[in-house]
């Protein structure tokens, strides 16, 4: 994965190809540049709304300089070849729509819950079948995979600071992570999640702690 957040990320191209790849980007907080002469109506919407910047004519040399990937959204097979060289020249990764093979990566399928991501590809042989395991993986990783991430990241921050032993801690996330508690919480069957967390972290805490002071 490359962290686009807040780097700057070029689209050309106007149309609902190049709209759906600014959407990506803007999900993962990247600064969108998008250069092209026609605009789809939704992508002048994100320019209103002050979400990405657009540069209304066609692709010129130097578009995407400053950018640290872009994406080729046009059936204009020439426009396509200048730009492949200039992000080789420029050593700028880029995605080819059209022709994926020209491009240094593709694009998977992802599914994003808060802290959570999955990616899923199949090297663009099918991407209605990376769309059809998207969909069926989305039951699974529901919204509530979001705040049990959210409060183990809390607990592991704490028992760094409080459990010295190592060992201690990774029995702690075992029973947090592989014990009743995530099924529980997704069959909501508890109420306070941040509560329930707190009382298995005392346990080893203080486990943790009687451990040490035997060894004293």
């Amino acid at each position: 994965m490359v962290n686009i957040q807040n780097k700057k990320c070029v689209v050309i191209g106007g149309g609902k190809v190049a709209l759906r790849k600014t959407k990506t980007l803007l999900k993962y907080g990247a600064e969108v540049t998008l250069v092209s002469p026609v605009i789809d109506e939704e992508i002048r919407k994100l320019f209103y709304e002050n979400k990405i910047e657009i540069i209304e004519r066609n692709y010129e040399y130097g578009d995407l300089e400053g950018g640290i990937l872009a994406y080729i959204a046009t059936d204009n097979g020439q426009v396509n070849e200048l730009v492949l060289k200039e992000s080789n020249r420029k050593n700028i990764l880029v995605n080819c729509a059209k022709n994926p093979e020209d491009g240094d990566f593709i694009i998977p399928s992802s599914i994003r819950k808060g802290s959570l991501s999955i990616s899923i590809g199949t090297d663009g042989k099918s991407p209605m079948l990376a769309k059809k395991i998207k969909e069926d993986l989305e039951l699974v990783f529901n919204d509530g995979y979001e705040t049990f991430i959210e409060e183990l990241g809390k607990i592991r921050k704490i028992s760094i600071d409080n459990i010295e032993d190592i060992k201690v801690r990774r029995e702690l996330f075992k029973e947090l992570v592989y014990g009743p508690l995530l099924d529980e919480f997704m069959d909501k069957n508890i109420d306070n999640l941040e509560d329930e967390m707190k009382k298995v972290y005392m346990k080893y805490k203080v486990g943790s702690n009687t451990k040490m002071h035997r060894k004293r």
